[in-house]
């Protein structure tokens, strides 16, 4: 009886002892880090610390940091809670910028059973960057921001203004600035187009909306930074109707000059006549045949416009030049053609029945078979054939006359023959000769 009662007691007791020994056989798990609180407190640092342990009820957790110039001593900072709630510690300090800081933990779970984090470590205080400006505009897109809603509309030629908001919204930091740009003329600033911010502050900007034609007109707003995060708005308007007194937009004629020539014929001038509409006119010229045209030019009201392109024709043949144009949202062109020729003898006319410029887009152009615009010219044009005829005609006559004295054989009749052919090919080849005179008299006569 007394033996088992001797073995409970040592039971007992080897409870009490033992096992709280066995508890803290082990070390604990501590570590420790650092890190800026935020980037507006450039010098001020956090510390934090944790540690861990199988019996949760650590002795004791220190973090040691050396402050600037305490020698070789660190002071005991900060002893934290051991609630496990409240883990991990943290202990704040300020330090100038430059300040090297050197810093360590322990944790102790019990009698001699203590970890800590050594070799110490050290790190420099820095200012963290200024804070980067950032541009924020209201409204904003997706979706696209809406000048009119159904069944509203802006006629063409009246207007509607909406504001936009601009504002930096950093706390601190370098100013902002940049402009605003439209890519359609449609929507546009109504005043100042510029905005320069500080931290924090805003502005607004006055787009309005000015449609040029009929139906919807969609665009972007681009507000432009020296931070380089441009903010591109998509917007959108209904435009209807048409401008008092305003007729649609038209290219009523195109001229060439030259508009013949020897080939290769160059430096040809082309102008356009326009009429209606308002606004800049956008010219594209192309000097012959069909594709991409050869020049864009913008014109700012007038009623016609000389291109500076100038087109060029280095083989004969006849040309077509289309003129292309767009005011207001409405596009119209027109044509017209040039004739480079093989001969650097003048011409008249506008070309031959054979060789006749036919229009673009189908149908059948008859041109003037005679080449001629005028009596006169139509004599001269009838004496140039006459002359072409005779010149190939002469040299076979006397040919024929020679051949005939040759074969003659002293037959009078022959000769007769021959003599009379030589005679009046020469007489009529004189009188073709002489008829340019006659073209002359009739120009002075009719005054042509």
């Amino acid at each position: 009886m007394q033996s088992k009662a001797t073995f409970l007691f040592f039971s007992f007791f080897a409870v009490l002892f033992f096992v709280p020994l066995a508890t803290y056989a082990h070390e604990p798990n501590v570590s420790v880090f650092h890190s800026p609180i935020s980037p507006n407190s450039e010098q001020t640092v956090d510390f934090f610390t944790s540690a861990s342990h199988t019996n949760p009820n650590l002795t004791s957790l220190v973090i040691y940091i050396k402050p600037p110039g305490s020698g070789e001593r660190f002071s005991d900072e900060t002893s934290c809670s051991l609630s496990q709630s409240e883990l991990p510690c943290v202990t704040r300090g300020p330090w100038p910028e430059g300040t090297t800081i050197e810093y360590y933990a322990i944790a102790q779970a019990g009698p001699g059973h203590f970890a800590d984090t050594r070799p110490i470590r050290s790190f420099t205080v820095v200012a963290a960057p200024p804070p980067t400006p950032r541009l924020y505009v209201t409204p904003a897109s997706p979706p696209a921001v809406k000048f009119t809603e159904p069944p509203e509309t802006v006629a063409v030629g009246g207007w509607k203004n909406l504001v936009f908001t601009v504002q930096n919204t950093a706390s601190g930091g370098p100013s902002l600035f940049g402009n605003v740009s439209s890519s359609d003329p449609a929507f546009g600033c109504s005043g100042q187009c510029n905005y320069s911010l500080g931290p924090g502050s805003q502005q607004n900007i006055t787009i309005k909306f000015s449609p040029q034609r009929a139906g919807p007109t969609d665009a972007v707003i681009t507000f432009g930074n020296n931070a380089g995060n441009p903010i591109a708005v998509n917007v959108t308007g209904d435009g209807s109707g048409v401008r008092e007194s305003e007729s649609p937009f038209r290219i009523s004629s195109v001229a060439v000059n030259p508009t013949e020539g020897a080939a290769p014929l160059n430096n040809v001038r082309i102008t356009a006549e326009y009429s209606g509409g308002s606004g800049t006119v956008e010219l594209k010229l192309r000097c012959q045949g069909s594709g991409t045209f050869d020049a864009t030019e913008n014109v700012v009201g007038g009623t016609e416009h000389t291109f500076a392109r100038t087109c060029n024709y280095p083989t004969a043949g006849g040309y077509t030049v289309t003129v292309s144009g767009t005011r207001g949202g409405v596009s119209d062109s027109n044509y017209t053609t040039v004739r480079a020729s093989s001969s650097s003898a003048p011409t008249t006319g506008t070309g031959g029945f054979f060789d006749c410029p036919q229009p673009e887009g189908g149908g059948i152009k008859i041109c003037n078979p005679l080449q001629a615009d005028s009596f006169t010219d139509l004599i001269d044009n009838i004496l140039g054939f006459i002359f072409m005829i005779a010149s190939a005609l002469v040299p076979l006559m006397v040919v024929l006359a020679g051949f005939l004295f040759v074969t003659g054989g002293g037959n009078p009749d022959k000769i007769k023959q021959a003599k009379n052919i030589l005679l009046w090919t020469v007489i009529g080849f004189t009188i073709i000769l002489l008829s340019g005179g006659l073209v002359a008299l009739l120009q002075n006569i009719l005054g042509t």
